[in-house]
């Protein structure tokens, strides 16, 4: 599955009603922090990506805030360390290889002896 794939899904029927699922089942506090979040700025976090897309179950995943969120996404062993620190101007989301996957836009970078 590739990164438009993947944002498609998460912009699916299925992956909203696993959103709404969680929240019945744990209710609307980040799962990491404890944090009191609405519900509508709650992420539904995948624990991992050992099974295809559609087939988490509710142990497979957590409501974070984004705070947390990006915090564990800075855990996962996928993701270069030192790509997600950065994040978008327009948005604050971590960029991936310097790209948004929220906006869509890569960010380019001057490199520190440039400037």
């Amino acid at each position: 599955m590739d990164n438009r794939d993947y944002e498609d899904y998460l912009e699916s029927g299925t992956w909203k009603d696993k959103k709404t699922s969680k929240i019945e089942n744990v209710g609307s506090c980040c799962q990491k922090c404890g944090s009191e979040i609405q519900r509508s700025s709650l992420h539904l976090h995948h624990k991992h990506y050992e099974k295809e897309f559609g087939e988490e179950t509710d142990e497979d995943l957590m409501l974070v805030c984004e705070k947390c969120h990006h915090e564990l996404h800075q855990d996962l062993e996928f993701f270069d360390n030192e790509e997600i620190k950065k994040l978008c101007p327009e948005c604050h989301k971590a960029l991936i290889n310097n790209k948004c996957l929220q906006c869509g836009i890569e960010i380019e970078f001057k490199n520190k002896e440039n400037k």
